[in-house]
């Protein structure tokens, strides 16, 4: 079947590829058979953030504010199906803000080794945790986030970062994990590419070189908001509500790069998304906030959109009652914001090793 699978892959047309894979999703988002094809989930380990970035909502979330624990995340990494292979460990909050994250992670790839387990941080918390713990958790993927090779740029978009601190935590961490001659976790930093820094990308590449890290990744810089009409977001995000017009656009003139790096082009006074994707495929990937409720969507900071609680449910029943249909065709409230593009995945990976 593989064989076959491939061969089909090799001699059909791009066009009738992309065509035959959005009849296989139309299927699935139209029958409970999307349940059996979960194959990832995002799981928050904290709701809270300890920085204050600019083109940021977290800051201002009405929702609860906590971390999940050890006993909850157990409780729902065995709920979930062997189908599920892959699984990110942050979403609007700062996951190291959670003092079990590696316990979590640890205990995930003791029970559950054929998942490959992400997670991002901003840095702020990393030299908070020894390097031999990291190393012990067995996670795939460790992202930092650094927006720049100086300190004014960084902290700059950063607000309440400390340049000089994430640099040196990571440098140690990559030191250390050379030393013991481990081969994971993949350690990448993770470079948002605004007005500030795009035009540095050839100083960014040697400078995570020099920091040691294994892999860097460019992504596109994204402020929600400036695509859409701000009034249907303002009813669902309080971050929203207190920003006029000319806000977004400041916004907008202030980080979005030059389109070579910009998820965005102009239309006279306005900016669209490249390439935007009509439609969305998330219902594979389902979000759980720490508190055990499950969403639809990656942009659903609010959890408008909870359809169920793992910790109360089962898998099978809570992913039943996922709107899959309305995700599919971008028809939730919050789908108005949706900046998903077809531009390169919205970010460039460069190997350094």
């Amino acid at each position: 079947m593989k064989t076959i699978k491939s061969f089909l892959k090799k001699i059909l047309p791009r066009a009738l590829k992309d065509r035959l894979w959005d009849a296989y999703y139309f299927y699935l988002a139209f029958s409970l058979k999307y349940i059996e094809k979960i194959n990832a989930v995002t799981l928050e380990l904290a709701s809270a953030c300890d920085l204050h970035c600019e083109v940021c909502s977290v800051p201002t979330l009405e929702r609860a504010k906590g971390l999940m624990t050890l006993e909850h995340f157990r409780v729902i990494l065995d709920k979930l199906p062997l189908s599920v292979k892959v699984m990110r460990l942050n979403y609007a909050g700062e996951p190291l803000l959670n003092r079990d994250a590696f316990k979590i992670i640890k205990y995930a790839k003791e029970k559950r080794p054929d998942i490959r387990i992400r997670v991002s941080t901003n840095g702020t918390q990393l030299d908070r945790f020894a390097p031999q713990e990291i190393i012990d958790s067995r996670l795939d993927e460790l992202d930092i986030c650094l927006d720049g090779i100086t300190k004014e740029i960084h902290e700059g978009y950063r607000r309440g970062s400390d340049f000089g601190r994430i640099c040196a935590a990571a440098e140690n961490l990559c030191r250390f994990k050379a030393q013991a001659g481990a081969k994971a976790p993949k350690i990448i930093q993770m470079t948002l590419l605004s007005r500030q820094n795009s035009g540095m990308v050839p100083q960014i590449v040697e400078f995570a070189k020099k920091i040691g890290f294994d892999e860097l990744q460019l992504r596109y810089m994204a402020v929600t908001g400036i695509t859409c009409s701000p009034e249907r977001l303002r009813g669902m995000v309080k971050f929203y509500s207190e920003l006029q017009p000319e806000d977004f656009n400041r916004l907008a003139e202030k980080y979005i790069p030059a389109e070579e790096y910009s998820m965005y082009t102009r239309k006279g006074s306005r900016y669209v998304v490249r390439q935007e994707l009509k439609k969305c495929y998330t219902f594979l990937c389902p979000l759980i906030y720490f508190n055990g409720d499950v969403g639809a969507c990656c942009h659903d900071s609010e959890g408008a959109s909870v359809f169920g609680n793992l910790l109360k449910e089962d898998f099978k029943t809570v992913m039943s009652r996922m709107p899959a249909k309305d995700i599919y065709f971008k028809k939730l409230p919050i789908c108005d914001s949706c900046e998903l593009s077809g531009v390169g995945g919205n970010w460039k990976e460069i190997k350094l090793r």
